[in-house]
């Protein structure tokens, strides 16, 4: 499990999607929006 700290999503929807796909994302991994 990884933890992926992301910031300063308000209305990038498709580009959180974008990013997470790039980073291999899992449903183990646990993302923190900050």
């Amino acid at each position: 499990m990884r933890t992926l700290f992301i910031g300063d999503v308000h209305g990038c929807a498709s580009e959180l999607d974008a990013l997470l796909e790039a980073c291999g994302w899992s449903p183990g991994d646990r993302v923190v929006l900050v």
